[in-house]
């Protein structure tokens, strides 16, 4: 059984006028979280795994509303060998990561925004702020995870892929393979 620590709640809760981010608290909140990347990823199908239960979820709501319009969750590992056998690691080969001087490491996942909100800047502003606000509350020294792109053609996907290439590339000798 995989076993990460869960991050502590993040000090700062990021808002806007019209929504607020949150750590999902309760079984309630989490299965808001977990229904929206059900409708999101797969039709609405479910999409729960062996690792959401001992996993932060993070959400963004509509206040007004209270629908949850954002999710992600997140691991906190203590080190490059608990990321291992964290999501990523099922994946990618994190050897490489050994080089790097950054413990703990935050693990992030799973991100989904609703579809009719995708182009509105707070959702996504919102979350990646409570991801901040916990990377810095668990002095991760590094933030990893995995993204899907819809479909099997890399080609339809080149720009995107070869901005992270030329961006966001590990440096040398800390690199990950898929496995």
């Amino acid at each position: 059984m995989h076993k990460a620590t869960m991050p502590p709640a993040a000090p700062a809760r990021p808002t806007s006028p019209r929504f607020r981010a949150m750590s999902a608290s309760g079984p309630a909140a989490a299965r808001a979280a977990l229904d929206l990347r059900a409708r999101v990823f797969r039709n609405g199908a479910a999409d729960a795994d062996r690792f959401d239960t001992c996993a932060r979820h993070l959400t963004v709501q509509e206040v007004a509303t209270g629908r949850t319009v954002a999710a992600c969750r997140v691991f906190l590992h203590a080190d490059r060998a608990a990321a291992a056998r964290g999501y990523t690691g099922q994946h990618y080969d994190l050897r490489g990561l050994a080089m790097a001087r950054a413990a703990p490491l935050l693990e992030v996942g799973r991100v989904c925004i609703v579809p009719d909100l995708r182009a509105h800047p707070d959702p996504p502003r919102l979350l990646l702020g409570r991801i901040a606000a916990l990377a810095l509350a668990s002095g991760a020294g590094l933030l990893l995870g995995c993204t899907s792109f819809p479909g099997a053609d890399p080609q339809r996907h080149a720009a995107a892929l070869g901005y992270l290439w030329r961006h966001h590339r590990a440096a040398a000798g800390q690199g990950v393979d898929a496995v």
